[in-house]
């Protein structure tokens, strides 16, 4: 018995594909976060970008991605304000850190980054895989408070700086932050 072999017409070969462009599409794939809304009503949100890609706090393994912690005092002794931020979502997520320390935090105020390894200045640090990074300078960047609401325990801001790895000179840009906490 001769076996014959039929090749698909252009019109069923169309539909082969079809069908497997439309299967491919149906996989679940990867959504790429994207910054908050700069908002100062206690939404309990914060993001950058770093270099130009997003990092905000994701959810992984029951954290959060965020470690914050901020006292509104109205004496320099009695305020402090730090702001950690990581993808947990991601194995190799950097993590960005943010402290203002001694210092009275008011709405509408920048304040510059410092040097000074003491009390009463903003810093900020970048954590990656490719080692650790710092602000160096004070015109390194900016910290500006949007909303200090001692009452309501909200805080709200801005925040930019350029980071430097002291051992190989490399720099990271940290832009278009953002952060708008609700303490309970």
């Amino acid at each position: 018995m001769a076996t014959t072999t039929t090749t698909p017409s252009p019109l069923a070969r169309a539909g082969h594909l079809l069908l497997a462009v439309l299967l491919g599409a149906c996989q679940p794939q990867e959504v790429s976060p994207a910054l908050p809304a700069e908002t100062t009503r206690g939404a309990n949100h914060a993001g950058c970008l770093v270099d130009g890609a997003v990092l905000i706090p994701r959810n992984g393994r029951g954290r959060s991605g965020t470690s914050l912690a901020f006292r509104l005092g109205t004496t320099a002794t009695h305020s402090n304000f730090s702001l950690g931020i990581t993808d947990e979502k991601r194995s190799d997520s950097p993590l960005l850190f943010l402290e203002a320390d001694s210092m009275v935090l008011e709405a509408g105020t920048t304040y510059p980054f410092s040097l000074s390894p003491h009390k009463g200045g903003v810093k900020g640090w970048y954590y990656s895989p490719a080692g650790p990074y710092s602000s160096q300078a004070p015109a390194s960047g900016t910290l500006t408070l949007t909303r200090v609401d001692r009452q309501a325990r909200i805080l709200a801001g801005r925040f930019e700086f350029v980071a430097t790895n002291r051992a190989t000179g490399r720099q990271v840009r940290i832009t278009q932050g953002r952060f708008d906490y609700q303490m309970e």
